[in-house]
């Protein structure tokens, strides 16, 4: 199968995203500082996603992670040690380490 991705509107996409996140969703953040989230219905954009998904906890498990799976090959948007990742310039989900 051949994905053809206007960059256009991608970019839309992001942009609409971005506004979510900096718009609505700050304002859930303001009212409500240090409540977390639930991560299967979150905005995987979340600015501060270690400490709203994983609060302090999240240090011993990054140790965790790189111990049991130092290979990142269970890998999710929201997953302790996400941050090891990101997405390729092609835009087709293909991850490359950071």
């Amino acid at each position: 199968m051949r994905w053809d991705i206007n960059i256009r509107d991608y970019n839309d996409i992001r942009a609409k995203q971005k506004a979510f996140t900096d718009g609505p969703m700050q304002r859930w953040r303001d009212v409500s500082p240090g409540s977390g989230v639930y991560l299967a219905e979150c905005d995987y954009n979340e600015p501060n996603r270690q400490e709203a998904f994983w609060g302090s906890k999240y240090p011993r498990l990054y140790k965790l992670k790189q111990k049991y799976d130092p290979l990142g090959v269970f890998f999710a948007e929201t997953a302790v040690g996400s941050e090891d990742w990101r997405a390729g310039s092609d835009h087709l989900g293909r991850l490359c380490p950071v």
